[in-house]
């Protein structure tokens, strides 16, 4: 096993399942294995699974997490710690996959059975309450999601104040399930269109990460650095959404959060006018989409639908609307270089309504120049 392991961590992702294979195939051979080759098998499955998690091939640990589960199950029963674990690990790749639909009721029982089993102040069990809440909110049920939070926050408050910090306050040991609590209810709020209450939280929480250097508090710090971007974007701060998702494309390149962010700021430079680097962004978006999750999968159709609303807007005049004739060549607004018209009669009908967001939109790009010639300078 040591040897497997060992060879687990350097190999290819294409050759972790021929080696699981392998491995198996000795399992069958083994005195001791051979005698309980379902629950061997099982784990030697959970153990390549978890790493082609770890490397965020979630497509193709999701078979094999699902084969873990029915074994275990059918090997150890319902109730054994080692089926909960796997429950959280299936669910874990259902909700990176955005499949929350199947993972909500799978975490609902495994939050139950982590509870029961472990209480609720244990590392797992507060693992699951966020992933229910971020699954709660992705089908839109706010009301369900709040109420897993609110037994997770008061958790977290008890150990904080036992601790003799403040309830707010990061309990000591908890660290990334409290960052997770965070990003949980920043999310609750900007879907229930209250963005201005969520940016503070998500501002108080990175300046507790801040010079933390461990693998699992930057990884905590990345997706409330992201978080906080899409509330910017939601409160039009434009250019201070653009500065964060800019800064976070060479960390999260290869990850699957990549497509995110490469979506949202191509939708956010074209709002801004930038047509041609938006456009780059979406097509990125979209291939990563479609290799990573498949041509049908929702993540592929929102980039697909974000690179559609572009080609329409390139088509659509600011003062009359969409613009049937294909031979027409629009006239693109000088100020800011983001209104597009059938042509001057169109851009001065319009102007006294478009003047005050063109005026806004040339500041925030000389705002952006000015930024980035200081940067080349210092460097």
């Amino acid at each position: 096993m040591e040897a497997f392991e060992a060879a687990l961590q350097s190999a290819p992702t294409a050759e972790l399942e021929p080696m699981l294979l392998r491995m198996l195939a000795l399992a069958r051979t083994h005195p001791r294995w051979a005698t309980s080759l379902g629950a061997c098998g099982a784990q030697l499955k959970a153990r390549v699974a978890l790493e082609l998690t770890n490397r965020e091939a979630f497509v193709t640990a999701l078979p094999l997490l699902r084969e873990v589960l029915s074994e275990l199950t059918r090997e150890l029963g319902g109730e054994h710690a080692a089926v909960a674990t796997a429950q959280l690990n299936l669910a874990t790749c259902l909700t990176n996959l955005g499949r929350a639909q199947e993972a909500a009721p799978l975490l609902a029982t495994t939050l139950t059975s982590l509870t029961q089993r472990l209480g609720a102040e244990h590392e797992e069990t507060l693992h699951a309450t966020h992933l229910a809440a971020s699954a709660r909110c992705a089908l839109g049920d706010l009301d369900g999601a709040e109420a897993v939070l609110q037994t997770c926050q008061a958790t977290l408050a008890r150990l904080a104040v036992a601790a003799g910090l403040a309830p707010h306050a990061a309990p000591p040991g908890k660290l990334i399930a409290w960052c997770n609590t965070v990003e949980s209810a920043a999310q609750v709020l900007t879907f229930r269109e209250r963005p201005e209450a969520a940016e503070p939280l998500l501002r108080s929480a990175l300046a507790t990460l801040a010079g933390a250097t461990d693998s699992a508090t930057s990884e905590a710090r990345t997706r409330l650095t992201l978080a906080l971007a899409l509330v910017l974007q939601r409160r039009s701060d434009l250019l201070g959404a653009e500065t964060i998702y800019r800064g976070l494309l060479p960390e999260l390149q290869g990850k699957c959060n990549y497509n995110l962010v490469c979506r949202n700021l191509g939708l956010l430079l074209a709002e801004r006018g930038l047509t041609t680097e938006s456009r780059k962004y979406l097509d990125i978006s979209e291939r990563i989409a479609e290799a990573s999750f498949g041509a049908g999968h929702l993540e592929t159709q929102r980039s697909q639908q974000a690179r559609g609303i572009i080609e329409r807007s390139l088509r659509t005049c600011a003062h009359c609307g969409p613009v049937a004739d294909a031979a027409l060549v629009m006239k693109v607004c000088q100020g800011c270089k983001a209104a597009r018209y059938c042509g001057p009669a169109c851009a001065k009908l319009h102007w006294k309504a478009h003047k005050k967001t063109c005026r806004s939109i040339e500041a925030e790009s000389r705002a952006v120049a000015a930024g980035s010639g200081a940067g080349q300078a210092a460097a």
